[in-house]
This record gives structure tokens, C-alpha cells and sequence, in this order.
């Protein structure tokens, strides 16, 4: 029985059903070229922790040499709900604890991770909640019933809601925000004006910079 995994649920990065919403607004490949940096961002901060394991959960092979040498499952089963539901009865079996994140928080650090371990310690569930009534983090110890992902609503401003009032011995990380439409993009670009960044975090910033406010 191994500790910790980190599991990251995303499409591939040229993948033209990724963010669909963005690309309302703006360019097909300019939006698939930001879904990649993202991934890039996300595999540099998580791949060599030390205290957990990184597993991907592509929708399909993957092609790209980005990820060459990782470890990665299938997404299988229908609509979300049913893909996490899948996914960790699969490796709950293998796993005390699993905290799942996507691929458009890109902001989302090392330290969150690690505080989500942490506080598996004595709950439950940790959660990370997010700004559009969502969650940008899920994680649970081998307790938790993966059927209850499968009574959830995604991608509302109540789909948190749904989730908190089927759950006990839940802990609240901090707030965040993920990348769905235009405006948080904007939000994006303002948190990495002010934050350290790593190069590939201020190549991501380089590329945003056309967004207007």
C-alpha cells in the first residue's frame, strides 16, 4: 500500500475540445498553446516532489513527447462524476491517499498539495474551493464512497454546494480560482504580476500579456 498520489485530470494539450469557452473569445491555437504551458507549468512544480506520486488522467494517449516517462491512466466512464468515480476506485486500492487537481489552476503550488496530505491526516475529505462556486481541489483517504461524484452537477456556481452536503469530516483549504472564461484569465495575469515566478511561469505571463483589461 503506497501513501500519496497526486492525480492531474486534463486533455491533451492539442486536444481543440480543451477550453472550449475561452476560445469564444479568443484564437483555437492560442488557446491550445495556452492549455500546454499550463501542463508544462503544472509537470515541472509536481514531478519530482518526493513525497507523493504524480499520475496523469489523460481522456486519451497521449502523443505529445511533454509527458514521456510518466505515469498516466485513462479517463473512462461518463461525463466527469463517472471518470473520477472510475478513477479512484481504481486506485484507491493502491493508494491511502489521493488528492486530484485539473490542468487549468496553473497558479496552484506545491504547498497547497502538501497542505491537502496534510490534512487527510485527520479528515476525510480536503477540499479546495473555488471562486466560481466549483472546487479546484478533491482529495480523501481510502473512506471516502467515489459514488457520491456521481450525484454531482459540475461545472455550476452550486456544484460545491451539492458536494459539501453529502460529506462529514471535510476540511477547507483556501479559496482559488480556475481558468474557465475570459475574465479569469485576467485574474491570472494580475496573480503572476506579483508573485516570483519560474521561467516557465513568466513565459505563461509573457503570453497572457495580450489580454486586455
Amino acid at each position: 500500500m503506497k501513501n500519496n498520489l497526486l492525480l492531474i485530470f486534463t486533455k491533451l494539450p492539442d486536444d481543440v475540445r480543451s477550453k472550449t469557452r475561452l476560445q469564444e473569445k479568443l484564437d483555437k491555437d492560442w488557446v491550445i498553446e495556452l492549455n500546454r504551458k499550463f501542463l508544462k507549468i503544472l509537470r515541472e512544480k509536481f514531478k519530482e516532489s518526493g513525497t507523493y506520486d504524480l499520475l496523469w488522467a489523460f481522456s486519451e494517449k497521449p502523443r505529445s513527447s511533454l509527458f514521456e516517462g510518466d505515469s498516466y491512466i485513462l479517463q473512462t466512464g461518463k461525463g466527469l462524476g463517472g471518470k473520477l468515480f472510475n478513477a479512484w476506485s481504481q486506485l484507491q486500492k493502491d493508494y491511502q491517499k489521493i488528492v486530484v487537481i485539473g490542468s487549468d489552476a496553473p497558479q496552484i503550488g506545491n504547498d497547497i498539495i502538501k497542505e491537502a496530505f496534510i490534512e487527510l491526516d485527520h479528515s476525510e475529505v480536503v477540499i479546495g474551493p473555488a471562486q466560481d462556486g466549483g472546487f479546484y481541489l478533491f482529495g480523501s483517504t481510502q473512506k471516502f464512497d467515489p459514488a457520491i461524484f456521481k450525484s454531482i452537477q459540475y461545472s455550476t456556481n452550486e456544484t460545491l454546494n451539492q458536494l459539501m452536503s453529502q460529506l462529514h469530516n471535510v476540511t477547507l483549504l483556501e479559496e482559488s480560482f480556475d481558468i474557465d472564461h475570459y475574465d479569469d484569465l485576467l485574474k491570472l495575469k494580475r496573480y503572476y504580476q506579483n508573485k516570483k515566478r519560474s521561467l516557465l511561469e513568466e513565459n505563461l505571463l509573457q503570453w497572457i500579456s495580450i489580454i486586455d483589461e
